[in-house]
Parts: structure tokens; C-alpha cells; sequence
């Protein structure tokens, strides 16, 4: 009785807005789940949308366009609970208010999130105006979306976006790409050689040992059968086509053969898209940098575009 009461309420305030400014308007939800006790009135006002009354706030709030939550759970199963209460048919995901960390990247692949704001942007910046350091995982994540909004605007919600996020004691993930199979490996990369470039030292090349800080987020985005785009921070793709008779057959022949069973790629550049949704490449990758390095990211090389061919 409360929720229906005050939807009723909200919903006469956006039809009076919209009679003067006829623009999208969406109810801002503080939720339930922000503390174990999860008392209405107490933890959470009482009567507002949260997800166990949903359904009466979309039935009788017309006028609303969306449903908003605050999600600012940091661990990766309550915030895609939220995520997945507010993800409807009815309803698209917009979060006004995040903590901005790297579950954003999986309510974006995942969700088809519309927008994801940090609160509290202003405490990024120090007094000088530099970035704060623990923040700048922040800054870098809002970066790296950021890159491939065309890309987003494009293939959200046709399942060509996929998320990658190094969880606890994860260190790669498998992603499915059409005619290929994706490996993501996160953090460092053990060998002889460096790990990304001369512009990203790493340990193996430095000698150190290697770095195991879940700090690994990205997105993968497959624009076409050999088209591929990603962006993200201390992880790497590795493609390979999936078997069939005319490519295991080969493969059966090879005594310690991983290395041919690889994507044949044709060229991998970092770059950036322009107004016009053009990309446009800044750098030209060779050598050991598209080879059994893997397809390296980071956040200040921009976008990284890779061609292969069957």
C-alpha cells in the first residue's frame, strides 16, 4: 500500500513535468540491499521502487521512462543482482549513482546498462588537480568505456560485447567469438620476452615476480566475423578458430603443435573512433607485440582493433 501510494504520487509529478518539458524522466531508487538488516524506513525509505516492488511501481508509474537503482555493492554477485531486478523488458538498466569500479564493465556486456555514473566525482581530484592514486583505476575504467561508446551504441544487446573482470583466484576467462574462441589471461605474462611493449614494462622482462592484483577489467567486441575490438587494463586476448574437420585434421599432425592453431591475423592497431564513428588508427602493432604476447590492453593505448582472415 505504501509503494503503490507514493508510485502514484511520483508519477502525477512526471506527468505535470512532462506537460511542460516532454523529456525522459526516471525515479532515482535507494535501495534495500545497501545494509544486512534491510529494514524499510530504517536502512531504506519505506514505499520506494525497490526491486521486491517493482512490478507495482512499472503498473502504476506511466509516465516514468525508467526505474532507477543506486548499485553500489562492491562484490560482483550482489551487484549483478541488482543489475538483473532492474534489467527488464519493461525497464532498461540505468544506474544514476555507482561506485565505479569494474563491475560497471559487466553491467554493460551483461545487463546492456545505458549509462553508469561514479558519485562523488569531485573527490577523483586532488587539490592540485591531479588524479588521486586510488582513484585512477577509476578514471581509467570511465576511459576505457568511454573509447568505444560508438561500438556500445552499435552492438549492445546483440550479444557482441562481452565483459572480462579478473575475480578472486581467476586468472583467465573464456570468451565465445563466432568462429573463435577468445582466452583472456589476466595479469602478467611469464617469459623471456616483455610481456606487452617498451611503453608498459612488465615483470618477467624486469625480472620481478609476477603480479597477481586483481586488477584486470576489459571489454571484447566482436563487429564481425574477423573483426574484433577491445579495451581494458592488464589483460590479454589469445583467438583461436573453433575446430572443424578442415582445421583439427592439421592440428592431429602437429607433434607439439599449439602454436598453428592460433587466429591468422592480418593486422592489429591501437587507435581511437572519431566524431563520424570512423576509427582511426594511431599505432600499428608487429613482431612479438600480436605474437605469442597475446592481444595485450591497456587504458592509454585507446582502442585496439584486430583483423584476422580464416
Amino acid at each position: 500500500m505504501t509503494a503503490w501510494n507514493i508510485a502514484k504520487y511520483i508519477d502525477s509529478i512526471a506527468e505535470s513535468g512532462k506537460a511542460i518539458y516532454n523529456i525522459p524522466m526516471y525515479d532515482n531508487v535507494w535501495l534495500m540491499e545497501q545494509n544486512w538488516w534491510a529494514i524499510p524506513g530504517e536502512s531504506y525509505p519505506s514505499g520506494g521502487a525497490v526491486a521486491k516492488v517493482l512490478d507495482i511501481y512499472k503498473w502504476f508509474t506511466p509516465h516514468l521512462d525508467i526505474i532507477a537503482p543506486d548499485n553500489y555493492q562492491l562484490d560482483s554477485n550482489n551487484f549483478k543482482a541488482v543489475c538483473a531486478s532492474y534489467a527488464r523488458a519493461d525497464n532498461p538498466l540505468f544506474m544514476p549513482e555507482t561506485i565505479g569500479n569494474r563491475n560497471m564493465f559487466r553491467a554493460i556486456a551483461d545487463y546492456n546498462s545505458l549509462a553508469n555514473f561514479f558519485f562523488g566525482l569531485e573527490f577523483i581530484l586532488a587539490q592540485d588537480g591531479s588524479v588521486r592514486p586510488e582513484c585512477q583505476t577509476i578514471v581509467d575504467s570511465m576511459q576505457c568505456t568511454a573509447a568505444v561508446i560508438p561500438l556500445l551504441l552499435k552492438y549492445q544487446g546483440t550479444g557482441k560485447i562481452h565483459s572480462v573482470i579478473q575475480e578472486d583466484q581467476l586468472y583467465s576467462q573464456l570468451v565465445d567469438l563466432g568462429d573463435y574462441k577468445g582466452l583472456v589471461e589476466f595479469g602478467e605474462k611469464l617469459g623471456l620476452v616483455a610481456g606487452t611493449d617498451w611503453r608498459h614494462p612488465r615483470a618477467a622482462w624486469l625480472g620481478r615476480k609476477m603480479t597477481t592484483a586483481n586488477t584486470a577489467y576489459g571489454l571484447v567486441i566482436q563487429a564481425g566475423k574477423n573483426e574484433f575490438y577491445m579495451v581494458g587494463a592488464n589483460c590479454r586476448l589469445f583467438l583461436r578458430p573453433k575446430p572443424t574437420l578442415e582445421r583439427i585434421r592439421p592440428q592431429l599432425m602437429l607433434a607439439n603443435g599449439t602454436a598453428r592453431t592460433f587466429a591468422y591475423i592480418v593486422s592489429v592497431d591501437e587507435g581511437h573512433f572519431e566524431k563520424n564513428d570512423e576509427f582511426v588508427s594511431d599505432r600499428r602493432r608487429n613482431g612479438d607485440e600480436i605474437g605469442h604476447n597475446g592481444l595485450w590492453v591497456e587504458p592509454d593505448i585507446g582502442v585496439l582493433r584486430v583483423i584476422t582472415c580464416d
